[in-house]
């Protein structure tokens, strides 16, 4: 049976596998050349500013797609992460064009240096903190600050911050008290990187949220003549003959439907990008062979440092809370150091918000030491990954979110936010499946008690980045390098958040933006080296 669209003639000289963050970039960068045709496949519905839904939309209502439930994401997606919990936790993973910037919580952290300046000192050469800074610049629009040389003001995504004069009653205590703390207010989180606390940086123009569909593939670049998108459509195998990829496939074993390319990029997210390498033949060739799948590139990084920011959290009700006009829920971000022997500056993030509906803090291990794994189950489309976070399984992991959920149950019991009745609870993020476990009082009166929940109830906060990292040729653990091109496999690339040789201390989504800015200039350069009408350089 014929597959229900068609297509230009001939191959494609890019396939880009996955439209969400990473996707929805490259593909606008790389069909702004139209000597490129571009194909983006992308699992999930299509998304336009005329076709999301309200929920979507929303600025002003970041939880809102979450709530919304399992038609934007994958279903039955399952993760491990941690040895006393259940061994299938649902993960949420967005199917739809925008990837998780179509559902995510709208939060524009870039991190802060040294993140990328780590990422250099690992083998990532030309991503140290001065190379990656224009990159944040010509993504953004920053409603705040403008144009200079921190900021951008004329990229696809609008930044937004809260305007101080609109912040709740509950935020100016908050602020308050963690200047009393030691943690400072900086005016600009993406600019001053000192420990202190901050409104958060949201990729939002203020009534809209700003998903990279809307802001990369917009109906300019949908006209190019250059540019297909194929959505609704998932992909089942990348196709490798001696020893180059020649595109991919979209059917099943038993109906195969090959598209072809002279490059393959590979942006379907961390969790999903190994999946496809490995399923080719392309990871660590004992454990492929033990599958009865053909080596095609002994890379024993594939899969591996998986990294995700471990995390828990607090509820509360509020009562009162000063909610003026204008207001919108907003949070108040902080990072700050555990003070661990050879801890970073900024090893702890935290975000307090609160309506009147309730508060959430949420705390998140910036740059933890545990690191988890994906790996095949089996050989076929049917045998379910594992896709194991391994959270706190360094115990260095533990000591920080003991650290840090005191240190925030102080701020949260400082006598200045009395009048707001906050009763903290521990909470378990997630859905279906979040709920409080139990009141915050009782546990830290009993630090065992402490352990056995932070254990049970630790989840990441959809920030899985790594497993295809970059990093040199002679790294065994290095799967791409710096251009993010895989070795040992000429014409497959990777451009999503697999490439991270680490995890920023920061929500990803702007420096998956970053990355894929990046990187779409890498390839463009090379493309430029050849005739369109040749076979790319690899």
């Amino acid at each position: 049976m014929a597959p229900p669209f068609s297509f230009p003639a001939g191959p494609f000289d890019v396939i880009i596998v996955g439209g969400g963050s990473a996707g929805s970039v490259l593909a606008g960068r790389l069909s702004a050349d139209p000597a490129l045709s571009v194909l983006l496949i992308e699992a999930g519905p299509d998304l336009t500013p005329d076709t999301a839904p309200p929920e979507i939309l929303d600025a002003s209502d970041a939880s809102g797609p979450l709530r919304s439930g399992a038609r934007f994401m994958w279903p039955d997606f399952y993760t491990t992460r941690h040895a006393d919990q259940p061994p299938g936790r649902y993960y949420e993973q967005a199917r739809i064009l925008g990837g998780g910037s179509s559902i995510n919580m709208q939060a524009a952290n870039r991190g802060v240096p040294s993140d990328y300046d780590d990422w250099a000192a690992r083998g990532a050469e030309g991503w140290h903190w001065e190379a990656v800074l224009p990159y944040f610049r010509k993504l953004e629009t920053d409603t705040t600050f403008g144009e200079g040389p921190l900021h951008g003001g004329s990229g696809p995504i609008p930044i937004s911050h809260d305007r101080l004069e609109h912040w709740s009653g509950f935020n100016r205590a908050v602020s308050a008290v963690l200047a009393d703390h030691g943690l400072p207010f900086l005016e600009d989180q993406n600019g001053d990187f000192r420990t202190g606390h901050f409104r958060m940086a949201q990729s939002h123009d203020g009534q809209q949220r700003s998903s990279a569909a809307f802001g990369y593939l917009d109906a300019t670049v949908r006209a190019r003549a250059n540019l297909t998108l194929l959505t609704d459509t998932t992909v089942s195998a990348l196709l490798v003959e001696g020893g180059a990829v020649r595109g991919v496939d979209i059917g099943t074993p038993a109906a195969p439907r090959p598209l072809a390319a002279r490059r393959v990029i590979l942006a379907a997210g961390a969790l999903h990008t190994p999946v496809l390498l490995l399923r080719a033949g392309i990871g660590p060739a004992d454990e492929l062979r033990a599958l009865g799948i053909a080596p095609v590139a002994d890379r024993p990084g594939v899969g591996r440092g998986l990294w995700e920011h471990a995390s828990i959290a607090l509820v509360s009700p509020v009562a009162g809370g000063q909610w003026p006009q204008g207001w919108r829920r907003s949070g108040v971000g902080a990072r700050f150091s555990s003070g661990l022997p050879g801890a970073d500056p900024a090893d702890l993030f935290a975000v307090i918000t609160a309506s009147p509906e309730g508060m959430m803090a949420g705390l998140w291990i910036n740059r933890p030491d545990s690191v988890g794994r994906v790996a095949l189950s089996g050989p076929g489309l049917a045998d379910r990954p594992l896709r194991d976070l391994n959270l706190l399984a360094d115990p260095r992991d533990i000591d920080r979110l003991r650290i840090g959920l005191r240190r925030l149950a102080a701020v949260l019991g400082d006598a200045r936010l009395a009048p707001f009745g906050l009763a903290p609870q521990l909470y378990r993020f997630g859905v279906p499946e979040g709920g409080i476990s139990a009141p915050l009082a009782e546990l830290l009166a009993d630090d065992a008690a402490l352990v056995r929940h932070l254990r049970y109830n630790v989840s990441g906060v959809w920030h899985a980045c790594g497993t295809a990292r970059m990093g040199r040729a002679e790294d065994p653990l290095a799967v791409v390098d710096p251009e993010g091109r895989v070795y040992g496999v000429a014409g497959l690339w990777v451009g999503d958040a697999s490439v991270f040789p680490g995890v920023p201390s920061a929500n990803i989504n702007l420096p998956t933006l970053m990355a894929a800015e990046k990187l779409a200039d890498a390839f463009l350069a090379r493309h430029a080296l050849a005739p369109a009408s040749a076979a790319l350089p690899a």
